[in-house]
């Protein structure tokens, strides 16, 4: 796992490649088309601004021209050379000094005889002398113009015809020449490549594709300039071409129709040289800064290690329930607030813990952190619970047969195992007095089916019996029973006491008739007696279904001059059901109930000998048979020991 120290500098890596990421990506998809688009626009301001100087020149070349066409000078040089064709052109530098931006001048007669030449026309000769004839069929009337094109050049030729008292006399013809020098100078003026390209071919270029021919670009260039213009050869205006591994984007400009095409080319690794720059410098800077943060930060790490590790160290504490434990405080910062919170929890823990320690010495622990967590409140409230009241049988024999010290360790041991079966089953014992012990279910937890949870915590009771006295139970012969009485109904639970000592506890009826019910354990040989509000509670309840198939209610009684009258059932222990669900008993025992209720006592007597005889170890059928054989003696005494329909019991019944 990283430590503390490398998780920030992973952090500030990320943080840092993060910001670098950004001003890359905003390089490489903003400033770089900006850069291309910049690009761009500088060849298609070249290309417009060479074709606006060009028409500017030619305007001011046909202007100068039709000034010239009547010319007297012309004329009478025109007259002058109207002798038989010469063997060589006269000159005309005389002519042209006086017109410095005419140097290149041809002048023919009106059968199209070339008559004079300037001296800059002179080189030209040869070359249109190649040509065929400019006006073979007839010569110019009237100003034209037309452009020529040969190896390495492009001549535009602008006639004027000349008249003399209306007599056609000949034509002045002035040359405009592109070349590679043009070319050359036109590339200085804009700082791109140019060329010429015309009748689908390249004529003219401003030297650079001289360099380039042993890789190909001359044809590679003019494969792809030629399918521009085959897309849109009206306008094919700007794009892009790649030559060699290298994009080249390019501008079109024409003067007129007929004119070649200028094309204005740029490499676009120049101008992304500088982004490149850009990036690398980024790089380095950025480790740089990388390095330089991790340096300074290393003190900050230190610190932020140690107040962590001292909040970490806090927290194993409070795991350990050490609540003594107190956190340092290294600085006055946003960590010390956090130690020193720290501290005040532990403080409170610390309390809090020796209050549920005194409590659980008072209460039992259940009860002590329900109180805690304000589920119960001290100063007394009604709840729905069930109560479960045991006592152990012939606990007198054990007093005086027992000696004190042993009694007492053998009766604690007893509550001990008594105390985690209520315990596993939610419920908690409320006290200890004597032999017996008063434990609540549903107190603090009203949600839970109270009656079901306190019956299956008095079976696990007497099976804890069961090895208690398999293993330390036995005394002299001895062996030890319990009875237990369920009921469930409304208590109030509160602080009872005095002033100066008060004990958290509940009172109320059901409280009282399960200490009946307990009694009434040792009447009827049972040793597991519920109430019938207990019985309806598990009726409610889906989980109770198995249960409640182990139920049986046993009678129907009025304790002493008690007013109050209870329908008891016995809850069967896993063994007993075992035994009678094999023959039909429960049924069969309340078919004889039912007939002792109706005074059948004859059918009555019948049912529950056969059911004795059946079980003979079942006290509650002996003790309804030595009843009914009362009453098919003597049909009267019914009536006086069920006066309210409810059997009496007197302390000597």
């Amino acid at each position: 796992m990283f430590s503390l120290r490398y998780k920030f500098s992973l952090v500030m890596l990320v943080l840092l490649s993060l910001t670098v990421g950004s001003i890359l990506l905003l390089l490489k998809y903003s400033l770089k088309p900006h850069l291309l688009e910049h690009l761009q626009h500088g060849l298609r301001h070249a290309a417009k601004w060479q074709a606006q100087q060009q028409q500017a020149r030619l305007l001011s070349l046909q202007q100068t021209v039709q000034a010239l066409q009547g010319s007297p000078v012309l004329h009478q040089l025109l007259t002058q050379l109207s002798t038989p064709t010469p063997q060589q052109p006269a000159p005309l530098d005389s002519f042209t000094q006086q017109y410095p931006h005419l140097p290149k001048l041809l002048l023919y007669d009106a059968q199209s005889q070339l008559r004079a030449a300037s001296s800059a026309a002179q080189p030209l000769l040869d070359s249109l002398a190649q040509q065929p004839p400019l006006f073979s069929v007839q010569p110019p009337k009237q100003l034209s113009t037309a452009w020529l094109h040969m190896p390495q050049r492009s001549l535009y030729l602008l006639s004027a015809p000349l008249f003399a008292k209306q007599q056609y006399l000949g034509y002045l013809v002035v040359l405009e020449e592109e070349n590679r020098h043009t070319l050359e100078t036109l590339k200085a003026n804009t700082g791109f490549e140019v060329l010429l390209f015309n009748q689908n071919k390249i004529q003219i270029d401003s030297g650079w594709l001289a360099e380039k021919t042993a890789a190909g670009w001359r044809t590679e260039l003019h494969q792809q300039l030629s399918v521009a213009f085959a897309t849109n050869s009206e306008s094919p205006g700007d794009g892009s071409v790649q030559l060699g591994a290298e994009p080249w984007f390019y501008a079109f400009s024409q003067v007129q129709a007929g004119s070649p095409y200028y094309v204005f080319l740029s490499p676009t690794k120049p101008h992304l040289s500088l982004i490149a720059h850009l990036e690398f410098k980024l790089l380095l800077m950025s480790g740089a800064l990388l390095l330089l943060g991790l340096l300074i930060a290393q003190p900050l790490f230190r610190h932020i290690r140690r107040s962590v590790h001292g909040l970490q160290a806090a927290t194993e504490q409070i795991e350990k329930e050490n609540y003594q434990y107190r956190t340092e405080i290294y600085s006055n910062d946003e960590f010390a607030s956090l130690g020193r919170a720290f501290n005040r929890v532990m403080h409170t823990l610390g309390e809090r813990q020796q209050l549920h320690t005194m409590m659980e010495t008072l209460v039992s622990k259940e009860l002590a952190e329900a109180m805690l967590k304000q589920n119960l409140h001290a100063a007394g409230e009604e709840r729905h619970a069930t109560v479960l009241f045991s006592g152990i049988r012939d606990f007198s024999h054990l007093v005086s047969s027992t000696e004190g010290p042993e009694l007492l360790a053998l009766l604690n041991n007893y509550f001990t195992r008594m105390d985690f079966c209520v315990s596993a089953h939610n419920g908690f014992i409320d006290k200890y007095f004597g032999d017996n012990l008063l434990a609540l279910f549903g107190l603090n937890n009203p949600e839970q089916s109270s009656a079901l949870l306190a019956i299956r915590a008095a079976r696990k009771m007497q099976e804890a019996l069961l090895l208690f006295n398999l293993e330390i139970g036995k005394m002299r012969g001895h062996t030890w029973k319990i009875g237990i009485g369920i009921n469930t109904g409304r208590l109030v639970a509160g602080n009872v006491g005095a002033e100066n000592r008060r004990h958290y506890s509940v009172i109320g009826n059901p409280i009282r008739q399960a200490s009946n019910l307990e009694k009434l354990c040792k009447k009827y040989g049972t040793a597991l007696l519920i109430s019938q509000s207990t019985f309806e509670s598990l009726q409610k309840d889906s989980a109770a279904r198995d249960l409640l198939l182990a139920c049986r209610e046993l009678d129907w009684v009025q304790l002493g001059r008690h007013t109050e009258q209870l329908k008891i059932y016995q809850v069967l222990s896993r063994s007993q059901y075992e035994v009678v669900q094999k023959t039909d008993f429960l049924e069969r025992f309340q078919t004889a109930r039912g007939y002792l209720q109706e005074h059948n006592f004859r059918l009555a007597l019948q049912a529950l000998q056969n059911l004795h005889e059946d079980w003979t170890e079942d006290v509650p059928t002996r003790l309804l048979l030595n009843r009914c054989r009362r009453y098919v003696q003597d049909s009267n005494s019914y009536a006086l020991e069920n006066p309210q329909g409810a059997y009496v019991l007197t302390a000597s019944a």
